[in-house]
């Protein structure tokens, strides 16, 4: 086959055109790819960052609420004394005022003394529970998220077993039967 010059030079910037096209474009798609992932991953970890350090005040705020709560007097003279309505009032106050969902009195055993969030169920143990076994074992404050079942909420309230629950949603990822 015989092609012209003018054939050959047209083929030929037509080539080296679509080389460097095809070069220019994959280059761009990994950086600028690159670029975003990164951006979105710094981000991700900022947010994460934040998310610990907001949680990490809120954790200190309710460690604290709770061990200044613990050395006030009406709360020892209620409990020695026997007299637990003005200390229901003021733990129910304070229950609220530092946006508590659960404080709860309990004796040296675990056995429950009174619910700030609901007085009338008391007497029962959580001494198996993870966080009260752990500040009994250390003698101080423990603060912890923790998942409680269905049945331990309800014992704070019904509303506030309302307004813990969650209703799965099944999605096409979402595994057969599964309720994790």
């Amino acid at each position: 086959m015989k092609a012209s010059i003018r054939t050959k030079l047209v083929l030929s910037f037509l080539v080296v055109i679509a080389l460097s096209g095809v070069v220019t474009v994959w280059t761009g798609v990994h950086l600028i790819g690159d670029e975003i992932i990164g951006q979105a991953q710094d981000k991700v970890r900022l947010d994460l960052n934040s998310a610990r350090a907001v949680y990490a005040r809120r954790m200190d705020r309710v460690t604290d609420a709770v061990r200044l709560t613990s050395i006030r007097f009406f709360l020892k003279e209620g409990l020695l004394d026997g007299r637990l309505a003005p200390m229901a009032e003021e733990l129910q106050r304070i229950r609220e005022l530092e946006g508590l969902d659960i404080l709860t009195v309990t004796d040296a055993d675990g056995t429950v003394i009174f619910r700030a969030r609901n007085p009338g169920v008391s007497g029962d143990s959580q001494r198996e529970d993870a966080i009260v076994g752990e500040a009994m074992a250390a003698g101080k404050v423990v603060t912890a998220t923790q998942i409680l079942s269905r049945a331990e909420l309800k014992k704070e309230g019904s509303a506030l077993a309302e307004k813990a629950h969650i209703e799965l949603v099944d999605t096409p990822m979402f595994p057969p039967g599964c309720r994790c």
